[in-house]
Parts: C-alpha cells; sequence; structure tokens
C-alpha cells in the first residue's frame, strides 16, 4: 500500500509536465498575433463608426497623410453620408508575413509587416458592394498599428 502512495505524486506530477509540454506546443504552432488583432480591433471600430478610435490604431506614417479631424470627417461623410451605410459585413482573409514592406515609394522600408486581407460587404443607398483591400499591421515602439497600401 505504501508503494502506491507514492507513486501516485509522480503520475500526477508526469501528467501534468505532459499537459504543460502540450499548452506549450499550441502556443508554438498556433501563436496568437496581434499584428492581425489590431486590424481586427481598427475594422471593429470602423464597423460601428468609431473613427475617432479607429484613427488612434493607425501607424504614424498614416497620421502623416491625415490628421485625426480629416479622417474622421471623411470616413463619416462618404460612408455614411454619401453611401447611406450603417454598418456592413467583415470578412477578414488569411494573414502572410511581408519583409521589408513599404507603405509607399518614397517611406523607408519596414523591416516586418502581416498583410490582411479585408472584405467589407455595405448594402447602401446605391445597392449591395463590396470593397476588398490588403490592409497591413507594423510593430512601432512596442504597439501594433495599421497601415494601407499607397504604392500606385
Amino acid at each position: 500500500m505504501k508503494f502506491k502512495n507514492r507513486q501516485q505524486p509522480i503520475q500526477l506530477f508526469m501528467i501534468f509536465g505532459v499537459f504543460l509540454v502540450v499548452i506549450a506546443l499550441l502556443f508554438a504552432f498556433f501563436p496568437t498575433n496581434s499584428g492581425v488583432q489590431v486590424i481586427k480591433t481598427f475594422y471593429k471600430h470602423e464597423q460601428k463608426q468609431e473613427f475617432w478610435n479607429s484613427y488612434e490604431l493607425f501607424h504614424p506614417f498614416m497620421k502623416e497623410r491625415f490628421t485625426r479631424n480629416r479622417y474622421i470627417d471623411q470616413r463619416s461623410h462618404i460612408f455614411v453620408s454619401h453611401f447611406g451605410v450603417e454598418t456592413y459585413e467583415l470578412e477578414f482573409g488569411r494573414s502572410k508575413k511581408v519583409k521589408n514592406w513599404k507603405m509607399t515609394q518614397d517611406h523607408e522600408p519596414i523591416e516586418e509587416v502581416f498583410k490582411v486581407p479585408v472584405t467589407k460587404t455595405y448594402e447602401s443607398d446605391y445597392g449591395r458592394f463590396t470593397i476588398q483591400q490588403d490592409v497591413f499591421a507594423a510593430k512601432e515602439d512596442g504597439n501594433w498599428y495599421v497601415l494601407w497600401d499607397y504604392k500606385y
């Protein structure tokens, strides 16, 4: 009987060890990606017409293109006033890591970004239409931010 009692703690320890290894492997093969998450958060704000919140998730390069007030006014004016939409359906494609990506031809390359295809489907005064856009996320000073592609 004493022999069985000694084996129980060892067996529990081994089961716990296997459990920790499985959890570690899950995180290794299915990592959470904050770059993708910031894009999803950005568009959830946009979907709710919280343009001031989505603006805060822009990369500093994007903030060079839009002042806060201009961005909020234009997004509200174009999508809500002109198109007559209250919200839209969102679909996110599979993310892809991109090395040395540039927002414009003139910008310095960003060492690593995540590219996520985003599809927005609107039901508007002008019918149903879809906008597809590749959206990028880059880490700057420890935080993830959203960028759009302006290489045209």
